[in-house]
């Protein structure tokens, strides 16, 4: 198996390595796996062999048998975390009516307090006839604060505020009624879809953030600690790797040798940096991206850098600021 990494920050300051180990031969066959770079938690995983076909309409296992497995698994991986969900049974998540996937999937949703807290939360593929798992990804913010449900405004305040603010209007539209046929049709809709109503102050919000799962990235004390649980023997390739990576320059090294070529300031905020290598044996590569946007204008800029031999690659700047 040939073994990759790859590292990358973005600006809601998450940072992310991934490591995959895929087929030398073919792509047909291979493991990815994040890691958070802060926690050591594994916030996704993926094993897959397309050579094999297990789309068998008729499954070996039952749904109750893979959610065993799933939950086993989890119990395994996230002990702790896993005491804090509950199984989505029914939810779109756990729906596996598409005969022709290989796979069942279970969502298991964050409770805080007894509530549900959809955004954080656990998603688990199950084979069908192997009762393997083929995916896990993990969505959990670990410092979140949650307010107390006590000071939370009623239940029918809070359809008041609903009505008389957000509400429910007549509009005209088509309507997907006749198996693929769509009517004009005159609907009650809701005014405001991502409208949310703040259960502390009777505020509406605007709920905008769709985003569940994230990557992050994977620290020091868990690379040296081989993934947290039994110690294993790296192969070659990932101790060539490893060793590689301890000579790398940081970011922030990266960054001020670009700053002699890039015109980057304070008004300008950092969208992305990956450290990531190809396969073709070159050097691991900084890349490095900068934004700006205001009234007053916009701009971009972006630039690499050998993460080895320090030197610039290319770059790149955008934008009205530069060119009216």
């Amino acid at each position: 198996m040939e073994f990759n990494n790859s590292y990358y920050e973005h600006d809601n300051n998450k940072s992310a390595w991934n490591l995959s180990w895929r087929n030398k031969k073919n792509n047909y066959e291979g493991i990815e796996i994040d890691v958070d770079a802060v926690t050591g938690d594994i916030l996704r995983f993926s094993k897959w062999d397309y050579s094999k076909n297990d789309n068998s309409k008729i499954p070996k296992y039952t749904k109750e048998a893979a959610l065993k497995a799933a939950e086993d698994f989890l119990l395994k991986l996230e002990p702790n975390k896993y005491k804090e969900v509950k199984f989505l049974n029914g939810s779109k998540f756990s729906n596996d009516s598409d005969l022709y996937s290989a796979y069942y999937t279970f969502a298991f949703s964050r409770q805080i307090n007894g509530i549900n807290f959809s955004q954080n939360g656990m998603t688990v593929n199950v084979n069908k006839n192997t009762l393997d798992i083929s995916e896990y990804e993990l969505s959990w913010d670990n410092n979140a604060k949650f307010p107390d449900k006590n000071n939370a405004i009623s239940k029918d305040k809070a359809q008041d505020i609903y009505k008389n603010k957000l509400g429910l209007e007549l509009s005209c539209q088509l309507i997907n009624k006749n198996e693929g046929e769509l009517v004009p049709m005159l609907v009650y809709s809701f005014k405001d879809k991502n409208g949310v109503i703040d259960a502390l102050t009777g505020e509406v919000l605007e709920n905008n953030n769709y985003e569940i799962l994230k990557r992050y990235a994977m620290d020091e004390k868990f690379r040296s600690a081989g993934g947290g649980g039994t110690k294993e023997v790296l192969t070659p390739e990932e101790t060539a790797s490893l060793e590689k990576n301890s000579k790398l320059i940081k970011q922030d090294e990266a960054v001020q040798i670009l700053k002699k070529y890039l015109p980057i300031n304070e008004k300008y905020t950092l969208q992305s940096a990956n450290l990531y290598t190809d396969r073709n044996n070159s050097n691991p590569t900084w890349f490095i991206s900068y934004y700006f946007n205001s009234k007053e204008g916009y701009g971009s800029m972006r630039g690499e850098v050998d993460a080895l031999t320090k030197e610039v690659l290319s770059f790149y700047i955008e934008g009205n600021e530069f060119y009216p």
